[in-house]
Protein backbone atom coordinates (compact mmCIF):
# COMPACT_ATOMS: atom_id res chain seq x y z
CA UNK A 1 0.00 0.00 0.00
CA UNK A 2 1.71 2.90 -1.49
CA UNK A 3 1.46 5.78 1.51
CA UNK A 4 0.03 8.94 -0.04
CA UNK A 5 0.61 11.58 2.04
CA UNK A 6 3.15 14.35 0.52
CA UNK A 7 6.39 15.51 2.18
CA UNK A 8 4.54 18.62 3.09
CA UNK A 9 2.04 17.30 5.10
CA UNK A 10 2.43 20.10 7.68
CA UNK A 11 3.08 23.85 7.19
CA UNK A 12 1.89 22.49 7.83
CA UNK A 13 5.32 30.96 16.46
CA UNK A 14 10.52 38.14 25.77
CA UNK A 15 11.70 40.81 26.88
CA UNK A 16 10.99 44.01 24.74
CA UNK A 17 14.78 44.17 23.97
CA UNK A 18 15.69 44.31 20.11
CA UNK A 19 17.86 45.46 17.69
CA UNK A 20 17.51 46.75 14.05
CA UNK A 21 19.39 45.65 10.72
CA UNK A 22 19.02 48.07 8.05
CA UNK A 23 16.36 47.31 5.20
CA UNK A 24 16.90 44.87 2.57
CA UNK A 25 17.62 47.16 -0.69
CA UNK A 26 16.24 43.92 -2.66
CA UNK A 27 15.41 40.24 -2.96
CA UNK A 28 12.25 39.32 -1.25
CA UNK A 29 12.29 41.14 1.25
CA UNK A 30 11.93 44.53 -0.56
CA UNK A 31 9.79 46.89 1.28
CA UNK A 32 10.05 45.34 4.56
CA UNK A 33 12.60 46.69 7.62
CA UNK A 34 14.44 43.12 9.50
CA UNK A 35 14.26 43.39 13.02
CA UNK A 36 15.39 40.37 15.71
CA UNK A 37 12.77 40.63 19.09
CA UNK A 38 13.00 39.83 22.29
CA UNK A 39 14.24 37.30 24.58
CA UNK A 40 14.86 34.83 21.26
CA UNK A 41 16.16 37.40 19.34
CA UNK A 42 13.63 36.44 16.88
CA UNK A 43 13.74 37.00 13.42
CA UNK A 44 10.95 39.52 12.35
CA UNK A 45 9.90 41.39 9.56
CA UNK A 46 8.19 44.89 9.51
CA UNK A 47 6.46 46.53 6.88
CA UNK A 48 4.82 50.13 7.64
CA UNK A 49 0.75 50.86 6.66
CA UNK A 50 0.64 51.86 2.76
CA UNK A 51 -2.40 53.95 3.67
CA UNK A 52 -2.71 56.40 6.93
CA UNK A 53 -5.93 56.06 7.37
CA UNK A 54 -5.68 57.34 11.32
CA UNK A 55 -2.70 60.20 11.73
CA UNK A 56 0.63 59.02 11.85
CA UNK A 57 0.38 56.00 14.48
CA UNK A 58 -1.46 53.11 12.34
CA UNK A 59 -3.06 49.63 14.02
CA UNK A 60 -0.36 46.91 13.61
CA UNK A 61 -1.08 43.28 12.64
CA UNK A 62 1.22 40.66 14.21
CA UNK A 63 1.79 38.21 12.26
CA UNK A 64 2.45 33.69 13.32
CA UNK A 65 2.80 31.04 11.00
CA UNK A 66 2.05 27.83 10.68
CA UNK A 67 4.06 24.63 11.88
CA UNK A 68 7.37 23.55 11.31
CA UNK A 69 10.66 25.37 10.51
CA UNK A 70 9.03 28.64 10.04
CA UNK A 71 10.69 32.37 9.38
CA UNK A 72 9.10 35.70 8.88
CA UNK A 73 8.47 34.75 5.82
CA UNK A 74 6.38 31.57 5.59
CA UNK A 75 8.60 30.24 2.70
CA UNK A 76 7.00 27.34 0.62
CA UNK A 77 9.62 25.99 -2.25
CA UNK A 78 8.52 25.61 -5.68
CA UNK A 79 7.57 22.16 -5.92
CA UNK A 80 4.90 22.84 -3.84
CA UNK A 81 3.39 25.81 -5.09
CA UNK A 82 1.21 26.33 -8.62
CA UNK A 83 3.75 28.08 -10.98
CA UNK A 84 6.74 26.04 -9.62
CA UNK A 85 8.41 29.19 -7.92
CA UNK A 86 9.05 29.61 -4.40
CA UNK A 87 6.16 31.12 -2.49
CA UNK A 88 6.46 33.54 0.85
CA UNK A 89 3.06 33.20 2.16
CA UNK A 90 3.63 35.64 4.70
CA UNK A 91 4.84 38.57 2.64
CA UNK A 92 2.05 38.44 0.42
CA UNK A 93 -0.41 38.42 3.51
CA UNK A 94 1.56 41.40 4.97
CA UNK A 95 0.95 43.14 1.42
CA UNK A 96 -2.86 42.99 1.80
CA UNK A 97 -2.90 44.02 5.27
CA UNK A 98 -0.73 46.69 4.42
CA UNK A 99 -2.90 47.99 1.57
CA UNK A 100 -5.61 48.01 4.42
CA UNK A 101 -4.12 50.54 6.71
CA UNK A 102 -2.08 48.12 9.05
CA UNK A 103 1.13 48.04 9.90
CA UNK A 104 2.58 44.68 9.73
CA UNK A 105 5.50 42.55 12.13
CA UNK A 106 6.15 39.62 10.48
CA UNK A 107 7.60 37.35 13.16
CA UNK A 108 9.53 34.12 12.71
CA UNK A 109 10.14 31.07 15.06
CA UNK A 110 12.27 31.00 17.80
CA UNK A 111 15.99 30.07 16.17
CA UNK A 112 14.59 30.27 12.13
CA UNK A 113 16.18 32.59 10.07
CA UNK A 114 15.67 35.04 7.80
CA UNK A 115 14.83 32.58 4.34
CA UNK A 116 18.09 32.62 1.90
CA UNK A 117 17.44 28.96 0.71
CA UNK A 118 16.17 25.76 1.14
CA UNK A 119 19.93 24.16 2.32
CA UNK A 120 19.62 23.03 6.28
CA UNK A 121 23.13 25.02 6.83
CA UNK A 122 21.45 28.41 6.47
CA UNK A 123 18.00 27.33 7.70
CA UNK A 124 18.67 28.69 11.49
CA UNK A 125 20.64 30.93 13.76
CA UNK A 126 20.11 28.49 16.61
CA UNK A 127 18.91 25.01 15.17
CA UNK A 128 19.64 23.86 19.09
CA UNK A 129 16.68 26.56 20.32
CA UNK A 130 14.19 25.54 17.97
CA UNK A 131 14.28 21.99 17.96
CA UNK A 132 14.04 22.65 22.24
CA UNK A 133 10.76 24.91 22.04
CA UNK A 134 7.95 24.60 24.25
CA UNK A 135 4.95 25.61 23.73
CA UNK A 136 4.80 28.61 26.36
CA UNK A 137 7.67 29.82 24.29
CA UNK A 138 5.76 30.53 21.14
CA UNK A 139 3.48 32.46 23.11
CA UNK A 140 6.26 34.51 24.53
CA UNK A 141 7.59 35.27 21.44
CA UNK A 142 3.88 36.84 20.71
CA UNK A 143 4.15 39.03 23.43
CA UNK A 144 8.01 40.03 22.88
CA UNK A 145 6.90 41.14 19.26
CA UNK A 146 3.93 43.29 20.50
CA UNK A 147 5.94 44.80 23.26
CA UNK A 148 8.14 45.76 20.20
CA UNK A 149 5.59 47.12 18.49
CA UNK A 150 4.18 49.14 21.09
CA UNK A 151 7.13 51.03 21.50
CA UNK A 152 7.24 51.61 17.96
CA UNK A 153 6.41 55.70 16.76
CA UNK A 154 4.49 54.31 13.84
CA UNK A 155 2.73 51.83 15.53
CA UNK A 156 -0.99 52.74 17.92
CA UNK A 157 -0.01 51.05 20.95
CA UNK A 158 -4.19 50.07 21.74
CA UNK A 159 -4.83 48.63 18.24
CA UNK A 160 -2.97 45.46 18.06
CA UNK A 161 -4.04 42.57 16.13
CA UNK A 162 -2.62 39.13 15.84
CA UNK A 163 -2.83 36.97 12.48
CA UNK A 164 -1.79 33.02 12.68
CA UNK A 165 -1.68 30.50 9.88
CA UNK A 166 -2.38 26.73 10.55
CA UNK A 167 -1.21 26.00 14.02
CA UNK A 168 -0.47 29.53 14.24
CA UNK A 169 -4.08 30.14 14.91
CA UNK A 170 -3.74 28.46 17.89
CA UNK A 171 -1.08 30.45 19.14
CA UNK A 172 -2.40 33.38 18.34
CA UNK A 173 -6.23 31.97 20.53
CA UNK A 174 -3.65 31.07 23.45
CA UNK A 175 -1.96 34.61 22.92
CA UNK A 176 -5.44 35.73 23.56
CA UNK A 177 -6.12 33.98 25.83
CA UNK A 178 -3.42 35.71 27.87
CA UNK A 179 -5.88 38.77 28.79
CA UNK A 180 -3.40 41.07 26.54
CA UNK A 181 -5.54 44.07 25.54
CA UNK A 182 -5.64 42.43 21.23
CA UNK A 183 -8.38 44.84 19.35
CA UNK A 184 -8.62 41.37 17.26
CA UNK A 185 -7.33 37.91 15.30
CA UNK A 186 -7.28 37.04 11.63
CA UNK A 187 -7.35 33.18 11.29
CA UNK A 188 -5.86 31.66 8.38
CA UNK A 189 -6.63 27.99 7.94
CA UNK A 190 -8.18 27.77 11.62
CA UNK A 191 -7.33 24.63 13.50
CA UNK A 192 -9.67 24.07 16.21
CA UNK A 193 -8.39 20.05 16.66
CA UNK A 194 -5.61 19.19 19.23
CA UNK A 195 -2.07 17.97 17.16
CA UNK A 196 -2.65 14.17 17.66
CA UNK A 197 -5.92 14.60 16.25
CA UNK A 198 -5.32 16.55 13.30
CA UNK A 199 -1.86 14.11 12.69
CA UNK A 200 -4.17 11.52 12.77
CA UNK A 201 -6.78 12.89 10.46
CA UNK A 202 -3.79 13.66 8.29
CA UNK A 203 -2.33 10.46 8.28
CA UNK A 204 -4.80 8.16 7.98
CA UNK A 205 -8.52 9.41 7.25
CA UNK A 206 -7.08 12.68 5.05
CA UNK A 207 -5.99 10.37 1.85
CA UNK A 208 -9.73 8.59 2.26
CA UNK A 209 -12.10 11.59 2.29
CA UNK A 210 -10.34 14.08 0.15
CA UNK A 211 -8.65 11.05 -2.56
CA UNK A 212 -10.56 7.67 -2.10
CA UNK A 213 -13.87 8.32 -1.35
CA UNK A 214 -14.39 11.73 -3.35
CA UNK A 215 -12.16 10.41 -6.72
CA UNK A 216 -11.23 6.77 -7.03
CA UNK A 217 -14.28 5.12 -5.61
CA UNK A 218 -16.37 7.20 -8.64
CA UNK A 219 -19.68 5.57 -8.19
CA UNK A 220 -19.24 5.85 -4.13
CA UNK A 221 -20.37 2.31 -3.63
CA UNK A 222 -17.53 2.20 -1.00
CA UNK A 223 -15.50 0.02 -3.07
CA UNK A 224 -13.02 0.49 -5.25
CA UNK A 225 -12.75 -1.67 -8.35
CA UNK A 226 -9.50 -2.48 -9.88
CA UNK A 227 -10.70 -0.60 -13.48
CA UNK A 228 -11.62 2.75 -10.95
CA UNK A 229 -7.77 2.41 -8.99
CA UNK A 230 -5.99 1.71 -12.84
CA UNK A 231 -7.05 5.57 -13.15
CA UNK A 232 -4.96 6.84 -10.59
CA UNK A 233 -1.54 4.80 -11.60
CA UNK A 234 0.63 6.41 -8.99
CA UNK A 235 -1.29 5.33 -5.92
CA UNK A 236 -1.95 1.42 -5.12
CA UNK A 237 -4.41 -0.16 -2.75
CA UNK A 238 -4.60 -3.65 -1.09
CA UNK A 239 -6.33 -5.83 -3.38
CA UNK A 240 -5.93 -9.43 -2.72
CA UNK A 241 -5.12 -12.04 -5.31
CA UNK A 242 -7.84 -12.69 -7.54
CA UNK A 243 -10.00 -9.49 -6.42
CA UNK A 244 -12.26 -7.48 -8.45
CA UNK A 245 -12.39 -5.02 -5.85
CA UNK A 246 -11.60 -3.59 -2.24
CA UNK A 247 -13.91 -1.63 -0.02
CA UNK A 248 -13.30 1.60 1.23
CA UNK A 249 -13.19 0.43 4.55
CA UNK A 250 -10.21 -2.09 4.75
CA UNK A 251 -8.39 0.33 2.60
CA UNK A 252 -8.46 2.88 5.58
CA UNK A 253 -7.40 0.20 7.91
CA UNK A 254 -4.58 -0.37 5.21
CA UNK A 255 -3.32 2.40 5.35
CA UNK A 256 -3.79 3.00 9.11
CA UNK A 257 -1.57 -0.17 9.68
CA UNK A 258 1.00 0.77 8.43
CA UNK A 259 4.28 1.43 10.46
CA UNK A 260 5.14 4.82 9.07
CA UNK A 261 1.93 6.26 10.34
CA UNK A 262 2.28 4.94 14.08
CA UNK A 263 6.51 6.03 13.69
CA UNK A 264 5.02 9.54 12.53
CA UNK A 265 2.78 10.54 15.95
CA UNK A 266 4.88 8.76 18.01
CA UNK A 267 7.48 11.09 16.78
CA UNK A 268 5.64 14.49 17.08
CA UNK A 269 3.87 13.40 20.70
CA UNK A 270 7.87 13.53 22.20
CA UNK A 271 8.47 16.77 20.63
CA UNK A 272 9.37 19.38 23.11
CA UNK A 273 7.45 21.64 21.73
CA UNK A 274 3.99 19.70 22.09
CA UNK A 275 4.91 18.45 25.62
CA UNK A 276 2.96 19.09 28.93
CA UNK A 277 -0.61 18.29 27.42
CA UNK A 278 -0.27 19.95 24.15
CA UNK A 279 0.09 17.51 22.15
CA UNK A 280 -3.44 15.76 23.00
CA UNK A 281 -5.26 18.67 24.92
CA UNK A 282 -8.85 18.41 23.49
CA UNK A 283 -10.69 20.98 20.99
CA UNK A 284 -10.25 24.36 20.75
CA UNK A 285 -13.64 25.92 19.42
CA UNK A 286 -14.76 27.04 22.92
CA UNK A 287 -11.37 28.53 24.39
CA UNK A 288 -11.51 30.76 20.66
CA UNK A 289 -15.28 31.75 21.33
CA UNK A 290 -14.74 33.00 24.51
CA UNK A 291 -11.28 34.94 23.73
CA UNK A 292 -12.38 39.17 23.97
CA UNK A 293 -10.81 40.20 21.08
CA UNK A 294 -12.90 40.14 17.63
CA UNK A 295 -12.56 37.12 15.51
CA UNK A 296 -12.00 37.14 11.47
CA UNK A 297 -11.61 33.79 9.67
CA UNK A 298 -10.75 32.33 6.53
CA UNK A 299 -9.88 29.05 5.70
CA UNK A 300 -9.85 27.51 1.84
CA UNK A 301 -12.82 25.28 0.86
CA UNK A 302 -10.47 22.78 -0.71
CA UNK A 303 -8.12 23.22 2.42
CA UNK A 304 -6.88 19.41 3.22
CA UNK A 305 -4.78 20.51 5.75
CA UNK A 306 -6.91 21.96 8.36
CA UNK A 307 -10.46 21.21 6.83
CA UNK A 308 -13.11 24.17 6.58
CA UNK A 309 -15.26 22.03 8.91
CA UNK A 310 -13.38 22.79 11.98
CA UNK A 311 -13.96 27.40 10.73
CA UNK A 312 -17.14 26.43 10.33
CA UNK A 313 -17.22 24.48 14.01
CA UNK A 314 -15.65 27.88 14.79
CA UNK A 315 -18.77 30.19 13.44
CA UNK A 316 -21.62 27.86 15.36
CA UNK A 317 -19.50 27.87 18.58
CA UNK A 318 -19.40 31.47 18.18
CA UNK A 319 -22.76 31.69 17.94
CA UNK A 320 -23.39 29.21 20.93
CA UNK A 321 -20.91 31.40 23.44
CA UNK A 322 -22.90 34.68 22.08
CA UNK A 323 -19.47 36.00 20.98
CA UNK A 324 -20.74 39.97 18.83
CA UNK A 325 -18.18 39.60 16.18
CA UNK A 326 -16.74 36.47 14.77
CA UNK A 327 -16.70 36.32 10.97
CA UNK A 328 -16.18 32.80 9.45
CA UNK A 329 -15.41 33.13 5.83
CA UNK A 330 -14.78 29.90 3.85
CA UNK A 331 -13.04 30.86 -0.18
CA UNK A 332 -13.98 28.81 -2.43
CA UNK A 333 -11.89 26.81 -4.95
CA UNK A 334 -8.83 27.22 -3.10
CA UNK A 335 -6.93 25.45 0.06
CA UNK A 336 -4.14 26.14 3.00
CA UNK A 337 -2.77 28.60 1.47
CA UNK A 338 -5.42 30.08 -0.47
CA UNK A 339 -3.69 28.59 -4.09
CA UNK A 340 -6.18 26.53 -6.09
CA UNK A 341 -4.71 22.77 -6.74
CA UNK A 342 -2.81 22.42 -9.19
CA UNK A 343 -3.94 21.62 -12.56
CA UNK A 344 -4.52 20.52 -15.18
CA UNK A 345 -5.78 17.55 -12.87
CA UNK A 346 -6.93 19.50 -9.90
CA UNK A 347 -7.19 16.53 -7.27
CA UNK A 348 -6.93 18.31 -4.00
CA UNK A 349 -5.18 15.96 -2.09
CA UNK A 350 -2.93 14.82 -4.84
CA UNK A 351 -2.01 18.34 -6.71
CA UNK A 352 -2.40 20.48 -3.22
CA UNK A 353 -0.46 23.68 -3.34
CA UNK A 354 1.44 25.88 -0.87
CA UNK A 355 1.27 29.14 -2.56
CA UNK A 356 0.99 31.98 -4.15
CA UNK A 357 -2.22 33.26 -2.44
CA UNK A 358 -4.85 33.63 -4.95
CA UNK A 359 -4.63 37.24 -5.88
CA UNK A 360 -9.08 37.29 -5.67
CA UNK A 361 -8.26 36.19 -1.88
CA UNK A 362 -5.50 38.95 -1.13
CA UNK A 363 -8.16 41.70 -2.37
CA UNK A 364 -10.80 40.43 -0.21
CA UNK A 365 -8.86 40.36 2.83
CA UNK A 366 -7.07 43.73 2.16
CA UNK A 367 -11.30 45.17 1.96
CA UNK A 368 -12.65 43.31 4.80
CA UNK A 369 -10.31 44.29 7.02
CA UNK A 370 -9.84 47.77 6.06
CA UNK A 371 -13.52 47.87 6.69
CA UNK A 372 -13.12 46.04 9.90
CA UNK A 373 -10.39 48.83 10.98
CA UNK A 374 -13.90 50.85 11.02
CA UNK A 375 -12.82 52.57 7.57
CA UNK A 376 -14.87 52.99 4.00
CA UNK A 377 -13.07 50.65 1.51
CA UNK A 378 -12.45 53.90 -1.12
CA UNK A 379 -9.93 52.34 -3.98
CA UNK A 380 -9.63 48.62 -2.43
CA UNK A 381 -9.87 46.33 -5.53
CA UNK A 382 -12.06 43.36 -5.15
CA UNK A 383 -15.52 42.39 -3.64
CA UNK A 384 -15.26 41.79 0.35
CA UNK A 385 -16.48 38.53 1.19
CA UNK A 386 -20.63 37.95 1.41
CA UNK A 387 -22.12 35.70 3.69
CA UNK A 388 -19.95 35.10 6.38
CA UNK A 389 -21.01 32.25 8.46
Amino acid sequence: MKFFAPAWVFLALFSACSSRVPSSEGGIHRGFEKVKIGRFQSRALFRPADVKLFGDRAPVVIMLPGSGPNGPEEAMPGTTTVDGQDSFLFLRYAEALTKAGFNALLVGKPGVEYHSGWGEGSRFYNAEMYEKLKWQDLIDNARDAMEWAQTDKRVHPDRVWVLGHSEGTQVAVDFATTLVPLEGLILLGFSGEDLKTTLEWQLVERQIEWFVSRDVDKDHDGFITREEAAAWPEASFPFREGEKRVSVARTREAVRAMPEIKAMIEKFAQKPLYGYGVFDRGSQYVKAALVPPAIYAFTGELDVQTPAREAKKLASTCKEEGKSICHVKIWPGVGHAFSPPKSPRAQPFLDLTLGPPAPEFLDALTTTMREALGTPSVNVPGPAPENWD
